[in-house]
């Protein structure tokens, strides 16, 4: 068995390994990895559910835009400290600067984010982003960028799925014992306080589509209980 992601999960065994640190996943370990991988799927459709309760088409598939550039991607002027504007170039530009990426500049250790979203037609050699904080250096013209694209959606996923299914694995862990691990009931807290931050919209999925409210099934989530 394997999992698909997003279609039949959204993390790995090995995400669930990555939390549960105590127990090793092998065809004889208790729980299996089969037993992980049927759990990855069976939690995965309960989040599902409930992400299209909230208004999220599922599974959750993120298409976005990002930068794509060849060569290296570069400071096309020299900047001064506090510019809030980021001039970059390279050979060839295409895709998206979206708000949230990074970007770090070689000498720099600050992270500087984009706080706007640009469109870069195909073949263009350069792009200025808006940034935050100012600059706290003055690069030179040519001076190597580093870009990294927000990828928070697929992470806060992964990380959900894993919770859920680590909780089962404490349990399956330490059978024969009618006490709930310790471990067990901080991964169902943490995997509690995920859901309800997203449901409350306190975390959004970035580039996850909405389900139209025509669409047949769409409902207002409710608190049960």
């Amino acid at each position: 068995m394997a999992i698909t992601i997003p279609v039949d999960g959204y993390c790995e065994a090995s995400d669930v390994q990555a939390l549960s640190s105590l127990w090793s996943f092998s065809a004889t370990s208790t729980p299996t990895t089969t037993q992980v991988e049927t759990w990855i799927k069976q939690i995965k459709a309960e989040i599902d559910a409930m992400l299209f309760r909230i208004g999220y088409l599922t599974p959750v598939v993120i298409t976005r835009e990002q930068l794509i550039t060849t060569g290296s991607l570069v400071t096309r002027t020299a900047h001064q400290i506090n510019d809030t504007t980021l001039e970059l170039s390279a050979t060839t530009m295409d895709g998206a600067v979206l708000a949230g990426d990074v970007f770090l500049i070689t000498g720099d250790n600050q992270y500087y984010q984009a706080i706007d979203s640009i469109e870069i037609a195909e073949g263009d050699e350069q792009v200025d982003v808006h940034i935050w904080p100012p600059l706290r250096t003055a690069p030179a013209a040519g001076v190597a960028v580093t870009y990294s694209f927000l990828d928070q959606p697929e992470n806060f996923l992964k990380n959900l799925n894993a919770l859920g299914v680590a909780a089962r694995v404490e349990d399956t862990a330490i059978v024969g014992s009618n006490i709930e691990s310790e471990s067990a009931r901080t991964f169902r807290a943490q995997y509690q306080d995920a859901w309800d931050r997203m449901e409350k919209g306190k975390a959004v999925l970035i580039g996850a589509r909405r389900v139209s409210r025509g669409s047949i099934g769409y409902g207002r989530a409710e608190r049960m209980g």
